[in-house]
């Protein structure tokens, strides 16, 4: 009976070994590569796209994988009988192995001394354990898999908080469009249209951008201004256009982030300021919906390492997540914020102190996020830098939710006076 096992465990593991070994090691390769692909598009795709082409990109890598182990299986598998016949061809074995094979299930005289003999001749012949390495490689094709699914499942998340700041910002531009004015008779449209409304770059870029000025009367004066969270930091002079000629004018320039001392974390700001004659104002400020740059470190893999519990690191992942998705949101609060104030609405306007009052909300929600992440993530258990940064941002959000009270105050009391 030890004869016969061990003759049939070295016969099934060699089976196993040419059979399903190939596939398994084929549908491996194709998920570790799909992880770097799922972390690149994480990484440098914009938020509006990257929750997308994360899903294809996983739905593809899955029906590849699928495909890929069907494929190797079909052509590397093989009957028992072939895989005797090889291992006897290796041992010099004369089809002994195949021979006790084909009388295993069959009554035979000779069926006993076959088998006797088989076991002298595969003694000295190791039984290697496919099996195990075989569970491995199966444990890596699910962690693998789960990876992918939890990178995904990021994007996705961040991907909705996006959409949903950027139905935010929509909702109030068409709120703005569709308010009625006293005046239409004059009208402006500045707007960058080039690099996106959202990029990454690290301190030394140099960013081109592009943009339209448009107005019926034309503009006195056209300026690009730079902010660095928050502050004011340089203003241009756009000289490549006609001033006081009605009509579109393209403009461009080009700036560096170093000139206005950008570091990395940082977030940059930017927008178009023009000087024109709008209806019965002289010399009026009109802007545009500013741009945003995130300012990413040089080595961004080392950057995040150095952190407590490393870059790869579940507690260090939801942190950077929180506080991406809350850059999301101060960015669509600004964007709204920035057409309230290009829509050309007084502050007698109904329509303008509704929008105010909302962006106000959102601001005071954001301060209680933050407020709930302190209370789940002690002092202690952050790192000092994040700690000290989201501090400092949530003293800046009770500033400015205050400051959009007082903003909608005075709108009350200007609908009043009309």
């Amino acid at each position: 009976m030890d004869e016969k096992r061990k003759i049939t465990e070295l016969l099934d593991e060699e089976n196993k070994k040419h059979s399903l070994l190939p596939p398994l090691i084929a549908t491996a390769a194709i998920l570790a590569i799909s992880f770097p692909a799922l972390f690149a598009i994480a990484e440098y795709a914009s938020p509006e796209t990257a929750s997308k082409n994360s899903l294809i990109l996983l739905a593809l890598t899955t029906l590849v994988a699928t495909a890929a182990f069907i494929l190797v299986w079909m052509r590397t598998r093989e009957p028992r009988g072939k895989t005797a016949r090889r291992l006897d061809k290796a041992a010099n074995a004369k089809n002994s192995l195949e021979t006790s094979l084909e009388l295993a299930h069959v009554e035979h005289p000779l069926k006993n001394a076959q088998l006797a003999q088989t076991a002298t001749i595969y003694e000295k012949v190791p039984i290697r354990r496919w099996s195990f390495i075989m569970i491995l490689i199966c444990v890596a094709i699910t962690t693998f898999l789960l990876a992918d699914i939890a990178l995904v499942s990021i994007e996705f998340n961040l991907g909705l908080s996006f959409r949903k700041h950027a139905e935010f910002i929509r909702e109030n531009i068409d709120k703005t469009k569709a308010a009625p004015k006293k005046k239409a008779t004059d009208y402006f449209k500045l707007e960058i249209v080039s690099p996106k409304s959202e990029t990454r770059a690290k301190p030394l870029d140099e960013i081109a951008w592009k943009g339209v000025a448009e107005s019926n009367k034309g503009f006195e004066k056209l300026y690009l201004a730079i902010s660095v969270n928050g502050l004011p930091k340089a203003k241009t002079k756009i000289d490549d256009f006609s001033p006081n000629i009605p009509g579109v004018a393209e403009i461009s320039g080009t700036f560096c982030l170093d000139e206005i001392n950008a570091e990395p974390f940082d977030l940059v700001s930017y927008h178009l300021e023009g000087r024109m004659d709008f209806n019965d104002e002289k010399n009026k400020l009109v802007l545009s919906v500013p741009q945003f740059i995130e300012v990413r470190p040089f080595k961004e893999n080392a950057t995040v390492l150095s952190m407590p519990g490393g870059g790869g690191g579940k507690y260090i992942r939801g942190v950077m997540d929180f506080i991406i998705k809350l850059l999301r949101a101060e960015i669509a609060l600004n964007k709204a914020a920035y057409a309230i104030r290009a829509s050309g609405l007084t502050y007698g306007d109904d329509t303008l102190r509704r929008q105010i009052a909302l962006i106000e909300t959102e601001q005071k929600n954001l301060g209680r996020d933050i407020d709930n992440f302190f209370k789940k993530n002690p002092p202690g258990k952050l790192p000092p830098n994040i700690l000290d940064n989201l501090k400092k941002a949530r003293r800046d959000m009770g500033k400015a939710a205050e400051r959009l009270r007082n903003a909608v105050e005075e709108a009350k009391k200007e609908a009043e006076k009309q």
